[in-house]
């Protein structure tokens, strides 16, 4: 369209002019800012791209995905560091990963999953991508996302212009409910002291056996990690980098994006009794 402007300009301008008149189009082309996906703004983009993953999810009867303005900073941050370092990865080449551009966003959550596509068209290209792809497809139909945020790019990648589309899914961690000091009320009251009671000591090994009662049901076995990050890169444009999801119990072990909790009073308990238990069974033999 803006080429037949440029021909109408050109047959009627007097002559002479035409040469004139063909230079100053060229430069406004030439200067004109890169508009990505088809021509179209980046905003129209990430709204169509939204608004096209809530129909895929309707379809199949999944609740829609509500936009968060948090995820939508965190994938355009994703989305510009791919096309400013001319990468193509879950894992930038400093070792940067999807909870990162989160985690500075601001978002707090309890699980994250990140779709990445480049070279696209057009919005509706974009899904039939990743809707093709059956990791993309986990990510686009899991309920247990809520939120989405999506961001897009120009660059360059493999030495060639280039359009980056990055989807961020997630479902935010509850917040703490915040403690009410409570009102505290003496009361005062006499109290008769009970009489105390001989104790006869237990047999050594009842002792040791509700020892061991006392332990075990209070060992909690340690969950194993079910979710790994995948990471590939693309031999080709066309090729979608596998789709990445993971809970953030996962990412304590892949990432260590949390800090460990340290060992509770009941714990430290359990520890004390063990290693006496030990030394114990170690002297006597039943």
């Amino acid at each position: 369209m803006q080429e037949d402007r440029i021909r109408r300009l050109i047959s009627y301008a007097p002559a002479g002019f035409g040469a004139v008149v063909l230079v100053a189009a060229l430069l406004a082309i030439a200067t004109a800012p890169q508009l990505p996906v088809g021509g179209l703004p980046a905003a129209v983009v990430s709204g169509s791209v939204f608004s096209l993953t809530n129909q895929e999810r309707a379809s199949e009867g999944v609740q829609a995905l509500i936009r968060n303005t948090k995820l939508d900073r965190a994938a355009q941050m994703k989305a510009e560091d791919m096309a400013n370092k001319s990468y193509y990865a879950h894992v930038s080449p400093e070792g940067l990963t999807p909870m990162h551009f989160v985690d500075r966003a601001g978002y707090s959550y309890l699980m994250v999953g990140e779709n990445l596509v480049v070279n696209r068209d057009s919005a509706q290209e974009v899904i039939s991508a990743f809707m093709g792809s059956p990791g993309h497809r986990t990510n686009i139909l899991r309920s247990e996302f809520t939120d989405i945020g999506v961001g897009v790019a120009n660059g360059t990648y493999k030495g060639k212009e280039a359009v980056f589309v990055v989807q961020i899914f997630a479902a935010p961690r509850a917040e703490a409910p915040k403690s009410v000091p409570k009102k505290i009320v003496s009361i005062e009251e006499k109290i008769a002291t009970p009489k105390k009671e001989e104790v006869k000591p237990a047999p050594l090994p009842a002792l040791a056996e509700k020892v061991e009662d006392a332990l075990s049901p209070i060992l909690v076995p340690i969950a194993e990690a079910t979710s790994t990050a995948v990471v590939a890169s693309s031999t080709e444009e066309t090729v979608l980098v596998p789709a990445f999801s993971i809970s953030s119990t996962n990412a304590i072990e892949l990432y260590a994006v949390e800090e460990r909790k340290p060992i509770s009073a009941r714990e430290r308990v359990q520890q004390s009794l063990r290693s006496w238990l030990k030394q114990f069974q170690a002297r006597f033999v039943f």
